[in-house]
């Protein structure tokens, strides 16, 4: 089943104990638009984890395709999910995105026989709701996990886990200490421009800032002649 990712609506992945039925898409256009040659990586967040884990997921033109898998759809709830943009020194991330896992009953939806005494189907019940619970362990006991600061992630036809090369945790970024470099004076109607330099421990900020335009030449006054203290004798008008 395919869905569509949606920024402003809770995107359903599935029923718990489903497996590889439902595909989401998620559109990468704009973001391919500005950085072509950028790897991605969905990170997901179940509603029980404490943190989220990457996905696998594939690339298909102008989307990515992450085909949700019985790991993936463990626990019963409202999660969350992100797409990691890497190209060069750059990380985009888009916005995080609802996502839903729903509940789902397990059994094989056929009435037992009519010669079956209702002890038998209690205990074939029971034989189910543990079988089924088996399979809830072993979903979870293969979820994503952590290896010395590296992601790992299940994969099925080796049964065993294997390393994405994702570092579970960035390195600590630096601490700018801003320095103001030379401010200079453009010309008059020009704009305004600043640029910065050095280096990510001590960026210099450069400006440079417009001259003001000269002003318009001022309205007329009325000049007087000073007769005595602070009284003014009108004489005449000058013009522009």
């Amino acid at each position: 089943m395919r869905v569509d990712a949606s920024e402003s609506k809770v995107n359903i992945l599935g029923r718990l104990g489903e497996n590889e039925a439902t595909v989401v898409w998620f559109p990468i256009r704009s973001i391919l638009y500005e950085f072509p040659d950028a790897t991605f990586v969905l990170l997901n967040k179940r509603v029980k984890d404490p943190a989220a884990y990457p996905v696998v997921v594939e690339k298909d033109g102008v989307y990515l395709k992450w085909t949700v898998t019985s790991g993936d759809l463990a626990y019963v709830g409202d999660g969350e999910c992100e797409i990691n943009a890497y190209q060069g020194s750059a990380i985009v991330k888009t916005v995080i995105y609802k996502t839903r896992v729903l509940h789902a009953l397990d059994g094989s939806g056929t009435p037992p026989d009519p010669w079956k005494s209702w002890q038998q189907a209690v205990a074939e019940d029971a034989d189910r709701a543990e079988a089924a619970a088996d399979r809830a362990e072993t979903a979870v006991a293969h979820s994503p996990m952590v290896v010395e600061g590296i992601w790992y992630v299940w994969n099925a036809d080796e049964e065993e886990y294997v390393s994405t090369g994702i570092p579970a945790q960035g390195e600590t970024g630096a601490t700018p200490d801003f320095a103001i470099g030379t401010v200079t004076t453009g010309a008059a109607g020009s704009s305004a421009s600043a640029s910065i330099t050095g280096t990510a421990e001590a960026p210099v900020l450069n400006m440079t800032i417009p001259r003001g335009d000269k002003g318009e030449k001022g309205d007329s006054v009325l000049v007087g002649t000073l007769i005595s203290g602070d009284d003014y004798m009108l004489e005449s008008e000058v013009a522009e």
